[in-house]
């Protein structure tokens, strides 16, 4: 096979070069009489990145000995030009001599997803009317009934009166009692009707205005080509294309009994992008080409003295109160989410064998193949495929942190040891088999640790009490106010073994040599937790049935005539 030769070299002397061009007008000269070919092509493979997808088309055309035009219709107006890219193999050497992109526009629909709903509505429309028509009628006949006036055989009568015998009267006004229940029975049926018509119209309606144009936008690749002999040319068009994306999803099902976590990678496939992927393979990769490609610029980094600004005493309790809507809001956040975790439940599903993408590693990226061949209209719902699913050894704890939440959580952490990096995105939780809620996750690299919680041990009571604070004013040669807190954490273990659960809690950090701050009561056993200044945790292992008390608080000073801010 012989591969698609365009015209003209980047790299050549000036003199081939001015021969190059001379070739070129020669050839575009002979263009103007070429024969033009309508060369269908489809999409063959799409490769979707986070926020774009490269689409690969093939074609295959015929061609004669000579010049020809090739016109590939179709293809869509938000391709990026500049990323467009031609290659072709034939049984015989075929020169590709230029390249353009024409756009067209059109009254005609876009997708057959439009024709269709465009032909439903119409449908709808028509039953519609017939139910109008209906309820008219049965509106006509009230009214007559309603205007029939009976009356007894003497005397003059309207057009509308009917003269009946006194004994025929009771028979009558069953008669149009009868009829007068009928059409009121069809006028109310016919209201439900057109109601549920309505509303069915409507949802319809929305549907074509998720994907209604009106017209037909498209662009539309000429290509130059010349043959020296007839032969069959097999182009291949890439693109890059916006309106599509995936982003990873996962579920995490920790099992208790041996502490193994379950970690499946899912992507959530999207795609806007006009044109519908039918039978397609498909690979996804971890690159962000609309990224910019180069470094941001490089600036010097200035600082500056400023006249120090002294805080007034409102501004500071200002801050303690900014300080408590924070805890109570961090409270809230907490009771939120859990009410958040129930409320998204979702049933069990179906144990299914699943198919895993496989990895095929780059230098610099990772990309998936998905298995298969994946059809998915544009516009249409997001698709998930499975990429891979590992089972990690791993460690559980329980932990609290009863100053804010009393709750005792249970956390699973785990090394994750694959060669592609975990992605950031959101993770649904299962213990046991039971859905706990949600949570996300960042970036993991092969060798680092996933930390995730796996919601509440009920199991473990805790409670937290803090006692009455102390305070004073003391001091030999100059006074300084003296504050002491204490709390008291009782721990109830339920289990039918024995615990061991960690607690956290901060105290209080000097920001100024002023102000001194020492821990009194039961020492924790860890101090700067994760590397924050002043979280400290106490260690517990709690015997099976019993209950366990930490006591602990502090002692702060500061100078009399200072306002403290922060407690």
């Amino acid at each position: 096979m012989q591969p698609l030769v365009h015209q003209g070299v980047n790299t050549m002397t000036n003199n081939k070069l001015r021969q190059i061009s001379l070739c070129m007008l020669l050839v575009l000269s002979g263009f103007s009489h070429a024969t033009t070919l309508d060369v269908p092509s489809n999409i063959q493979a799409v490769t979707v990145y986070p926020d774009s997808a490269r689409i690969t088309r093939h074609a295959t055309v015929k061609l004669a000995a000579g010049e020809s035009r090739l016109l590939l219709n179709g293809l869509p107006l938000q391709l990026q030009t500049e990323s467009l890219r031609i290659s072709g193999h034939s049984s015989s050497p075929v020169t590709l001599g230029s390249v353009n992109l024409s756009q067209h526009i059109q009254t005609e629909l876009v997708q057959e997803k439009e024709r269709l709903l465009r032909a439903e509505i119409e449908k709808w429309q028509e039953k519609r009317r017939e139910v109008v028509d209906m309820k008219s009628r049965a509106e006509q006949q009230l009214l007559i009934i309603q205007a029939t006036v009976l009356q007894k055989p003497t005397g003059s009568a309207s057009p509308q009166t009917i003269i009946l015998p006194l004994e025929q009267w009771q028979p009558a006004w069953d008669t149009l009692d009868q009829a007068t229940a009928q059409a009121q029975a069809r006028i109310r049926a016919t209201d439900k009707t057109l109601k549920a018509f309505d509303d069915g119209l409507q949802q319809l309606h929305q549907q074509l205005a998720a994907i209604a144009t009106g017209e037909t936008r498209s662009r539309s690749a000429i290509l130059y080509v010349n043959a020296p002999e007839a032969t069959e040319l097999q182009l291949t068009l890439r693109y890059q294309i916006k309106g599509t994306s995936w982003k990873p999803v996962y579920n995490a099902e920790l099992d208790t009994d041996n502490n193994q976590l379950t970690l499946q990678t899912q992507a959530e496939i999207q795609q806007l992008t006009g044109e519908d992927w039918n039978n397609v393979t498909v690979q996804l990769s971890t690159l962000h080409p609309s990224n910019s490609a180069g470094l941001p610029a490089l600036e010097s980094w200035i600082v500056r003295l400023h006249d120090k600004l002294s805080f007034s005493s409102e501004e500071f309790y200002e801050a303690d109160m900014a300080k408590d809507e924070a805890v109570e809001t961090l409270k809230q956040a907490n009771l939120s989410a859990r009410s958040a975790a129930k409320r998204q439940a979702p049933a069990p599903a179906a144990s299914l064998q699943l198919q895993n993408s496989q990895l095929l590693n780059t230098t610099f990226n990772a990309e998936y193949q998905v298995p298969g061949k994946l059809t998915l209209s544009s516009g249409s719902d997001s698709r998930r495929v499975t990429l891979s699913s590992q089972t990690l050894k791993t460690e559980l704890g329980l932990y609290s942190y009863p100053r804010i939440d009393p709750r005792v959580v249970l956390v699973s952490q785990a090394t994750y040891t694959a060669d592609a990096p975990l992605l950031a995105g959101s993770v649904a939780l299962y213990r046991d088999g039971s859905f706990i809620g949600n949570t996300s996750i960042e970036t993991l690299q092969s060798g680092e640790t996933l930390k995730l919680s796996f919601g509440e041990d009920n199991r473990i009571h805790i409670d937290f009490q803090p006692v009455p604070e102390k305070s004073s004013s003391y001091g030999l040669i100059s006074t300084r106010n003296h504050l002491e807190r204490a709390y008291r954490i009782s721990i109830n273990n339920q289990h039918d073994n024995s615990r061991e659960i960690t607690i956290y809690d901060s105290i209080p950090v000097a920001s100024n040599e002023d102000i001194s701050v020492s821990l009194t009561g039961d020492k924790p056993d860890l101090e700067n937790v994760e590397h924050k200044e002043g979280v400290v945790a106490w260690v517990r292992q709690i015997p099976a049935g019993e209950n366990t008390p930490i006591e602990y608080g502090y002692h702060l000073s500061y100078p009399e005539d200072k306002v403290l801010s922060g407690l």
